[in-house]
């Protein structure tokens, strides 16, 4: 008895182990220093380059984004690379118009006998409040630090291009503009796209161009620590991001995009600062850029597209990969495998058919009811911390705590119910529903998310092999615990080292705003250890459930004493100034309904409701209030042109800004407009011309910058053309005087947060 107890002890050990290497392995590299070979990628040189490039905000149409722009161009011709400027605007056709200045730095190194270039490519805009120092300061840097230590590798058969595209933030304009217009889109065989949503963890290959059997092979032979999921790109489907790469797959380029994703607190946000950078992400995406131009540099690139892979990380930058063909070799092995497993439990009475059923309504309501008391937990932590849901999926600094809290509670109500159960219906018919209902889901995976089946795939096909050996040679616990304990142990190593991290990517993208992503992969884990379960449960039945349970508190408590802000954790508070020309009145405005301790003293005497004093038809809830009257200089409208030809008219202007705004909204009223141009390029897409919102044609234009915008309108003559022109200046008046923020408050991030919006109306 005391060598089963002490085999008990070892085997959970080993688990705890095993999870314990599953996310230690899961991170970038060791950063290299600054005084290794100069042939090396060093992340503490790249951090130099992102300290330069993340010294304020740089979004379009700001001095600070000129001046990134600038220093990145000077870095490309002082290594001698081919510079330029590709300048040109972009206009993204779509009922509710979009269109921009685009300024792209291109550098090329070039090839001795190039077959077709390799592009690397990252964005150096950033969103108005944020240093922006991971998203994509550490993409430039990375990319200026690989450059200097290339050159130093000598001379490569195929042209490296270095494109940093302009306006990704604002709407994947620099990459349009490229694969639009410039010569060099035409030439490109490879292309790798580096971003970031948060300020640390691995960098991960997220998403691949489809027919990506061949360059995944080559992919994993280039890159040293590979980092790839072909299941993360469904769960990326699901969030509400895009990225420059969407524009290049879309337009038929092969490649990789990668990104780090943890301490996604910081995205867009001020404390997305060089401090906060975590060095191995730094250096791992350095090594990816290394390692596709040395593997890719110097050989024939010739995609032949085959079919894709599925491919995962077992443990680390240890990589399982094969066509997504063989799945349905597998499936029905795993099919088999099942079929074989149970008959021989059956046929030795280990199991029944009604206990089996029965455990799979167990294994449903057991997720059910721990799904049901994490919503319930989650709603009371959102109620009693109002101030997360101002971040990004409700994820706070303190998000970790709360990951660990979330899982140790719904452990701790999965083994009650599993301890409660598995001497009365059996440990054997207990797994076995467990299996079935990931038989289910491996089905409805290979129908319908193909590239995602290996998740419940692989896991079954570990554990059906343990049941089989088993019994074909009649190892049980009782006749031989040590040799029955070490089979289940291995096949549960791969699915741990597969399944933990996905569990905790899943929960930290999703954060507090959905945690059932998360929750349900670590449920699923949890039913597949149930034999390591079955053995705590040997030693003490409730021990496990008690010991969770008291994790799952402690948690909590952490999470509460962490709760608050600081300095090193600051609050994002939500405040705009808004002025309406016509009606000489102005309003402070919020997107967030609650004040915090800075902002309330804009609002003293505030209401609740749309944004009607200015935005036609507004219907969004916003926190308003009185605001001071301030003088504003109305934009500059110079007609260029205007003619009648039968009864269509024509008129060309340019739209200027006299308060220096960064971008700026148009609508339109004029409700029969045949052509419209923006800077002589025609706007093409029917729904802008036949299916205005209410009354307007409206536009968006980032990057609004000195020499103005150029518009040309035909339309009905008989009909004035009136324009309601949104100025957007970053930051408050500066003629107003107010309470300094306190170090632990900044500024709420996007568009409509510490800005300026003028309103002129101007009818033409």
């Amino acid at each position: 008895m005391k060598n089963k107890q002490l085999l008990n002890l070892i085997i959970v050990a080993s688990i705890i182990f095993i999870f314990y290497l599953s996310l230690h392995f899961f991170r970038g590299p060791k950063p290299i220093s600054e005084d290794s070979q100069p042939t090396n990628f060093s992340a503490h040189r790249a951090l130099k380059q992102v300290e330069i490039i993340a010294n304020k905000p740089h979004s379009m149409g700001t001095e600070a984004h000129i001046q990134v722009r600038n220093y990145v161009q000077d870095q490309l011709e002082k290594m001698g690379l081919l510079t330029s400027i590709q300048h040109t605007t972009v206009i993204d056709d779509r009922q509710d118009l979009r269109a921009a200045s685009v300024y792209n730095v291109i550098g090329v190194l070039k090839g001795s006998n190039n077959s077709k270039a390799i592009i690397i490519v990252s964005h150096y805009d950033s969103t108005p409040h944020t240093l922006a120092a991971a998203d994509d300061g550490a993409g430039v840097g990375s990319m200026l630090e690989a450059i200097r230590a290339i050159k130093e590798l000598g001379s490569l058969k195929n042209d490296i291009v270095f494109l940093f595209t302009d306006g990704e933030e604002s709407g994947l304009f620099g990459a349009k503009a490229f694969v639009r217009e410039h010569e060099l889109a035409e030439e490109v065989g490879l292309l790798l796209n580096l971003e970031a949503r948060g300020s640390s963890g691995p960098a991960f290959t997220y998403e691949v161009s489809p027919q990506n059997g061949w360059i995944m092979r080559e992919y994993f032979k280039a890159v040293s620590h590979p980092i790839a999921s072909s299941f993360a790109y469904e769960v990326y489907k699901l969030m509400p991001n895009s990225t420059d790469f969407m524009v290049f797959k879309d337009a038929g380029l092969s490649g990789y995009n990668t990104a780090f994703l943890e301490d996604f607190v910081n995205y867009h946000s001020m404390t997305d600062s060089p401090e906060n950078l975590d060095l191995r992400s730094l250096q791992h995406i350095g090594s990816y850029i290394m390692g596709v131009v040395a593997h890719f540099g110097n050989m024939e690139i010739n995609d032949p597209k085959t079919s894709d892979l599925l491919y995962f990380n077992i443990i680390g930058d240890i990589i399982i990969y094969y066509p997504q063909s063989f799945s349905i070799v597998l499936l029905v092995l795993v099919g088999i495998l099942f079929v074989l497993a149970f008959i021989l439990e059956l046929k030795r009475k280990y199991i029944s058919t009604w206990k089996v059923l029965l455990s799979i309504l167990i294994f449903a309501v057991t997720m059910a009811i721990a799904s049901g008391a994490i919503w319930l937990l989650n709603n009371k932590i959102i109620a009693n911390y109002p101030h997360y849901s101002i971040y990004y999926s409700t994820n706070y600094y303190n998000i970790m705590y709360y990951v660990v809290s979330y899982s140790a509670i719904s452990l701790a109500i999965f083994s009650f119910f599993y301890a409660l159960l598995y001497k009365k219906v059996g440990i054997r018919n207990l797994i076995f529903g467990v299996i079935i209902v990931n038989l289910f889901a491996m089905i409805a995976l290979y129908i319908y998310i193909p590239t995602a089946v290996y998740t419940s795939l692989i896991p079954l096909f570990c554990i059906l092999i343990a049941f089989i050996i088993c019994r074909y040679f009649g190892i049980t616990w009782k006749s031989k615990p040590t040799a029955f304990s070490i089979i289940h142990l291995i096949a549960v190593i791969p699915v741990i080292t597969f399944y933990a991290p996905i569990v905790k990517i899943l929960f930290i993208t999703f954060g507090l705003g959905f945690p059932f992503a998360g929750l349900g992969a670590w449920i699923i884990l949890l039913g597949f250890l149930l034999i390591p379960m079955r053995l705590i449960f040997n030693m003490n039945r409730w021990a496990l459930s008690i010991l969770t349970l008291i994790i799952g508190v402690t948690a909590l408590v952490a999470a509460d004493r962490n709760s608050d802000y600081d300095a090193e954790r600051p609050l994002q508070s939500s405040i705009m100034y808004v002025y309406n020309h016509d009606t000489d009145s102005a309003l402070w405005v919020s997107n967030v309904l609650e004040t915090d301790e800075w902002n309330q003293q804009f609002f003293d005497n505030s209401s609740r409701g749309a944004l009607t004093e200015i935005y036609p038809y507004a219907k969004r809830i916003r926190l308003k209030n009185e605001a001071p009257i301030l003088e504003f200089q109305k934009p500059i409208v110079t007609v260029l042109s205007d003619s009648v030809f039968d009864t269509r008219r024509k008129l060309k202007f340019r739209l200027q800004s006299a308060i220096q705004a960064e971008n700026f909204q148009l609508y339109i009223h004029q409700n029969d407009i045949s052509s419209f141009h923006i800077n002589d390029k025609l706007v093409t897409d029917s729904l802008f011309y036949h299916q205005p919102w209410k009354d307007y044609h409206i536009m968006n234009y980032f990057g609004w910058y000195q020499e103005g915008v150029e518009f040309t309108i035909e339309c009905n003559s008989s009909t004035p053309i009136e324009l309601l022109i949104f100025e957007k200046k970053i930051g408050l008046p500066e003629q107003l005087t107010f309470d300094p923020m306190p170090d632990y408050i900044i500024p709420h991030v996007g568009y409509e947060s510490f800005m300026s919006q003028i309103l002129s109306r101007v009818v033409l």
